[in-house]
C-alpha cells in the first residue's frame, strides 16, 4: 500500500512539473509575442515586419516574389527561378540574406543578380523582417543595404495546439500563366517536453505566357519569336506560333524542413533544424535569348541543379553568465551551384562546378543593465570552396578540363567577431541604442592550373581588421514615431571578388584582383511614421549614404 502510495505521488509530481514547463513555453512564447511587437517601435532602425499571414494570403510562387508582391522591397528577375532582392540601391552581396539567424551568404555570392533567395521554401515562413540600411554592428560583413531575416515556423507545444498531439497544415495552388503547381503539406507534434515539426513542398513551373499588351515603345520586349530544339546532334531554329510562350523558362523544385525542440526544463532549451533544397536545371532565359546574326547564340544555358542543406543545433539557457539568457548555437551548410551552357550547333557543353561548405558557431548573452539591456556575443565563420570545370564533346562523350569560375585550388575564408550593443529607455515614449563590433577576417585562394590564363600570380591571401558602430534614439508619442539612426557597415571582400575568372559578356574578361579592400559604408537616416499601430499608416524615411571603398569592375592593362 505504500509503494502504491509512493507511486500515486510520484506521478502527480511528475504531472504538475510538466503542466509547469508547459505554462513556461506558453508563457514564453506570449513574452515574445510582446517583445516583438515593442521592437519596431523602439527600434532606430527602419525595419518591415512580413507576418505570416500576410505571407499566406500572398500565395506566392517562391520568396523572391513574395518579397516583391508585399510592396516592401523590388526584386530583379532573369528567369522564373529567380530573384534579387534590392535595399536602397544594394543588392546581392552587398545586403546579407538569414535564415533562421544563420547567414546564407558565403564565399561566392556575386556583384551580380542572386537567386539564392528562392532556396527558403515560403509556405514555411513564419516571418520574415526586412531591416533597411547598414547592420553589420549586428549582423557583420555584408550588411551594407541592409538584411533580410526570414524564420521559418516553429514546432509547437501542447499548451499551443489545443492538446492535440498531431496537427498539420496542407497547400494546393494552381497558376495558369505558367502552369504551376505547388504542393505542401506540414505536419506537428506535440507533447509537453518534445515537439516536431516536418514539412515538404513540391514545386512545379511550365513555360511562362507573359502579358500581350505593348511594352511601352518596346512593345515586344520579352517576347520569344524563336528558339532552339536539337535533334541528332543538330540545332535547328525554330520560328514560335507562339511568342508569347516563353519557351525554356520553367522548372521545378523540391524543399523539406525538419525541426524538433526539447524542452530539458523551464530553463533550458535545446533546438534541431534541418532544411534541403533542391531544383532541376533552371534555364537562364535572357541568355537564351541573347542574339547571334539572324539567330541565337546559345542552344543550352542553365543554372544546374542548386541544392541547399542545412543542419543546425541551439542550445538556449536562462541565469547563467551574470545573470544573462544564453543562446549558443552550431550550423554546417553545403551548397552546390552549377552553370551548364553551349553555343548554337557547338559539341561542346561547358559545365562548371561549385561546391561550397560553411561551418559557424555563435553565441550571444543578453540581461538586464541598469535601465536598459545589454547584448554581447561571438561569432566564427571558416568557408571553403571547390571550384571545377569540364568541356564534353555531346558526340564523343569526352570530357576535358576547361578554365573554372573561380580558382581552381584552395579557396577559404575565416571570421572572427566579437559585438555588444545596449538600448536603454530614457522615459515612457523615449529609447536610445549604442552598439559596435570588431573582427578579423582572413581569405586564401590559390590557382592550381594556370595555364589557361596564365596570370603573374597564383596565390591570393589578405587578412583584414573590421569594425562598425551604430547609434540612435527614437521618440513614440501616440500613434506618431520620429526616429534617427547613425551605422556604419561593412563587406569583406569574397572569392567572387578576388578571385573570379570570367567573361560577363562578349570581348570582357573578369580577372582576379588580389588588392580589393573591404567596402564601407556610412548612413544616417530619419523615420517619421505618423499613425503607427492604425488601420491607415504613412511611413516616412530619409536617409543619407556615403559608400567608401566600393568595389566595381574597372579597364586595365596586362601585358601591354
Amino acid at each position: 500500500m505504500k509503494k502504491l502510495h509512493f507511486f500515486v505521488v510520484l506521478l502527480v509530481g511528475i504531472t504538475t512539473y510538466s503542466q509547469q514547463i508547459a505554462d513556461t513555453i506558453e508563457q514564453k512564447k506570449l513574452k515574445e509575442i510582446h517583445i516583438i511587437s515593442e521592437r519596431y517601435s523602439k527600434s532606430t532602425q527602419e525595419i518591415k515586419p512580413i507576418s505570416q499571414k500576410e505571407i499566406e494570403f500572398q500565395k506566392s510562387q517562391n520568396t523572391a516574389d513574395l518579397l516583391a508582391n508585399t510592396g516592401t522591397i523590388s526584386v530583379q528577375k532573369s528567369q522564373q527561378g529567380g530573384g534579387s532582392p534590392v535595399l536602397r540601391g544594394f543588392e546581392a552581396n552587398k545586403i546579407l540574406l538569414l535564415v533562421d539567424g544563420i547567414r546564407m551568404n558565403n564565399l561566392i555570392y556575386r556583384a551580380g543578380h542572386l537567386q539564392n533567395i528562392i532556396t527558403v521554401d515560403e509556405n514555411s515562413l513564419e516571418q520574415i523582417d526586412v531591416l533597411f540600411g547598414p547592420a553589420s554592428t549586428v549582423f557583420g560583413s555584408d550588411a551594407l543595404g541592409g538584411v533580410i531575416n526570414m524564420r521559418t515556423k516553429n514546432p509547437m507545444f501542447l499548451p499551443q495546439t489545443n492538446n492535440k498531439m498531431f496537427s498539420g497544415n496542407s497547400m494546393s495552388r494552381y497558376n495558369s500563366a505558367n502552369k504551376g503547381l505547388t504542393q505542401y503539406f506540414d505536419i506537428n507534434f506535440a507533447g509537453k517536453r518534445w515537439s516536431s515539426l516536418s514539412s515538404f513542398s513540391y514545386n512545379s513551373y511550365g513555360d511562362l505566357r507573359m502579358g500581350g499588351n505593348p511594352n511601352g515603345k518596346n512593345g515586344s520586349f520579352g517576347e520569344r519569336p524563336q528558339y532552339v530544339e536539337t535533334l541528332n546532334n543538330v540545332d535547328y531554329l525554330v520560328q514560335n506560333d507562339k511568342p508569347l510562350i516563353q519557351k525554356f523558362s520553367g522548372y521545378k523544385q523540391y524543399n523539406a524542413m525538419q525541426k524538433i525542440i526539447f524542452q530539458q526544463d523551464e530553463y533550458t532549451q535545446h533546438s534541431l533544424n534541418l532544411q534541403y533544397s533542391t531544383s532541376s536545371a533552371v534555364p537562364r532565359y535572357d541568355r537564351l535569348t541573347d542574339p547571334q546574326g539572324s539567330g541565337l547564340k546559345y542552344a543550352v544555358w542553365n543554372y544546374g541543379p542548386q541544392k541547399r542543406f542545412l543542419s543546425a543545433y541551439k542550445f538556449s539557457k536562462k541565469k547563467v553568465l551574470f545573470n544573462s539568457d544564453m543562446n549558443l548555437g552550431v550550423s554546417y551548410q553545403n551548397i552546390e551551384e552549377s552553370r551548364i551552357s553551349r553555343k548554337f550547333n557547338d559539341n561542346k557543353i561547358k559545365s562548371q562546378v561549385e561546391k561550397v561548405n560553411v561551418f559557424a558557431f555563435n553565441t550571444d548573452f543578453r540581461r538586464k543593465l541598469g535601465k536598459g539591456n545589454f547584448l554581447y556575443g561571438a561569432e566564427f565563420f571558416y568557408d571553403d570552396l571547390n571550384s571545377t570545370a569540364t568541356s564534353t564533346n555531346r558526340i564523343t562523350g569526352i570530357a576535358t578540363p576547361t578554365d573554372t569560375r573561380y580558382p581552381n585550388g584552395i579557396n577559404h575564408t575565416l571570421r572572427a567577431d566579437i559585438f555588444a550593443t545596449y538600448n536603454e529607455r530614457i522615459n515612457e515614449t523615449t529609447y536610445y541604442n549604442l552598439g559596435m563590433r570588431i573582427g578579423y577576417s582572413s581569405l586564401k585562394s590559390t590557382i592550381a592550373n594556370n595555364s589557361f590564363f596564365q596570370l603573374p600570380y597564383d596565390v591570393i591571401e589578405q587578412d583584414n581588421f573590421t569594425y562598425s558602430g551604430s547609434a540612435g534614439i527614437t521618440k513614440n508619442i501616440k500613434s506618431t514615431k520620429l526616429a534617427f539612426n547613425l551605422a556604419s557597415g561593412y563587406r569583406v571582400p569574397n572569392v567572387d571578388d578576388l578571385g573570379k575568372l570570367f567573361e560577363s559578356v562578349p570581348g570582357t574578361l573578369i580577372v582576379p584582383n588580389p588588392d580589393i579592400a573591404p567596402e564601407k559604408s556610412v548612413t544616417a537616416d530619419l523615420t517619421v511614421i505618423f499613425g503607427q499601430g492604425k488601420r491607415i499608416q504613412f511611413d516616412n524615411t530619409f536617409y543619407y549614404t556615403r559608400l567608401f571603398d566600393a568595389i566595381v569592375t574597372d579597364h586595365f592593362l596586362y601585358n601591354g
